[in-house]
C-alpha cells in the first residue's frame, strides 16, 4: 500500500512497537502487498502478477502488474491457496464530508461475475470481473459520508462460480485525514525496516566476509514453538550458518512461531539477514535481545516483501535473544534457510 509519497505500510492485529498512525487524503493499496489487507480468511491473500493487469488506480508504480485473487468456491482453492474475502478497517474520525471509494478490477477470461463490496456489512457495490477474452483493468466508484468512527471495508467473492474475484488496487480518497487501523483499532504500523536492494546487495557483500554470530554451537541451548525431528529440517538448521546447504526450518502449522537461543557467551551483534524459502517467508516479525530483566526490541517488520532482508541497528551485545514470526505467506508456514547475526563495526568482545 502506498501513502502520500509512495510510503508502504501494512496492517496487523498485533503489534510489537508503539503503535504509529498512518494518515493521508489519499490511500492506495496495490496488489503486492500482502499484509496493506487484512483477509477474512486466515490464509494470506493470494498474490499474482500478469502483463494484462497494468494501468488502471496504480499505473506506472512499483507493482502495477499485481493483483489478488479471491475465491470462496472449492474448485477455486483447488488450484491457489485464496481467502474469501479482503477487509479494511478505516478510522475515518478526522474525515470531513464524504469519503471516495475506488476499486480496480482486473477483468479475465478466470474472473468472477459474483463479487460485492460492503461498507459496514452494507452492499454498496456489486463486482463483476469477468472479461472473457478482453483482459483489462476497469474502475468501480462509490462515495459515501462515514461518520466519525471506525468502519469496515469489505470486498468478497460470494458462491456461484468456480473462479476468482480479481482485485488490482483500491485507493480511498477525503478531505481530512483517512486512518488505516488493524482489527483491534490500532493505528498501522509503518513500512519495513529493511534496507532496500541497492543497499542490502552492498551490505550483503560484507556480511558474507564476517562471521556468523547466530549459529549455534556445541554449547547452545534453544527452545522452538516448533521443530521438525529431522535434523535436516529442524529449527537448528536455519542456526548452522550456511544458507546453500540445503537445510531449512521446516514449521508445519501457521504462525504464530518463535525460537529462542541462550548463547554459553554473550555475542555483540548490529545487523541481521534473514534468509527465507522463496515466497514462502514470514511478511511480520520481531528480534528481541534479552537484558537481563525483559526483553528488549531490536527491529520488528511488519512489512517483509524480500526473500533474503536484511537489518541494520545500534549494537547489541546479549547472550540471548528470541525471533518471533506472527504472519506467514506462502504456504502459511515457517521455511526459514538461515537466520544469521554480525557485526559490521568493531570487533566482538
Amino acid at each position: 500500500m502506498r501513502v502520500s509519497q509512495l510510503v508502504c505500510v501494512t496492517s496487523a492485529t498485533v503489534l510489537l512497537l508503539a503503535p504509529v498512525a498512518v494518515r493521508a487524503g489519499d490511500v492506495l493499496l496495490q496488489g503486492d502487498d500482502p499484509l496493506a489487507v487484512a483477509s477474512v480468511d486466515p490464509i494470506r491473500p493470494s498474490i499474482a502478477a500478469e502483463d494484462a493487469a497494468t494501468g488502471g488506480l496504480d499505473a506506472g508504480l512499483p507493482g502495477d502488474t499485481s493483483y489478488y485473487r479471491l475465491s470462496v468456491e472449492p474448485v477455486g482453492k483447488r488450484f491457489y491457496q485464496t481467502p474469501d474475502a479482503l477487509m479494511i478497517y478505516i478510522d475515518t474520525t478526522d474525515v470531513q464530508g464524504d469519503l471516495h471509494i475506488e476499486l480496480g478490477i482486473y477483468r479475465s477470461r478466470y474472473g468472477s461475475r459474483n463479487g460485492e463490496v460492503c461498507w459496514d456489512g452494507t452492499k454498496i457495490l456489486d463486482v463483476d470481473a469477468y472479461g472473457g477474452e478482453d483482459l483489462r483493468v476497469e474502475t468501480l466508484t462509490h462515495t459515501l459520508t462515514p461518520g466519525a468512527g471506525i468502519h469496515e471495508l469489505r470486498v468478497a467473492d460470494l458462491p456461484g462460480e468456480p473462479t476468482y474475484l480479481l482485485i488490482d488496487a483500491i485507493r480511498l480518497s477525503a478531505d481530512g485525514d483517512i486512518t488505516l487501523v488493524d482489527a483491534d483499532g490500532l493505528p498501522i504500523a509503518l513500512e519495513s525496516p529493511s534496507l532496500d536492494p541497492t543497499m542490502a546487495e552492498r551490505v550483503g557483500a560484507e556480511l558474507d566476509a564476517l562471521p556468523d554470530l547466530a549459529s549455534f554451537g556445541g554449547k547452545t541451548r534453544w527452545q522452538a514453538s516448533e521443530t521438525f525431528p529431522v535434523r535436516q529440517f529442524s529449527a537448528p538448521a536455519a542456526f548452522d550458518g550456511d544458507a546453500e546447504d540445503g537445510d531449512y526450518w521446516a514449521g508445519g502449522t501457521p504462525a504464530p512461531h518463535a525460537i529462542v537461543a541462550e548463547y554459553p557467551e554473550a555475542i555483540t551483534f548490529d545487523a541481521c539477514r534473514v534468509q527465507w524459502l522463496g515466497d514462502n517467508r514470514a511478511v511480520r516479525y520481531g528480534l528481541e535481545a534479552w537484558n537481563g530483566e525483559r526483553w528488549d526490541l531490536v527491529y520488528h517488520d511488519p512489512h517483509n516483501l524480500r526473500e533474503h532482508p536484511i537489518y541494520v541497528f545500534p549494537p547489541v551485545t546479549t547472550d540471548r535473544i528470541r525471533f518471533t514470526m506472527y504472519e506467514l505467506t506462502g504456504q502459511n508456514r515457517i521455511l526459514l534457510r538461515a537466520f544469521q547475526l554480525y557485526l559490521r563495526e568493531g570487533d566482538a568482545p
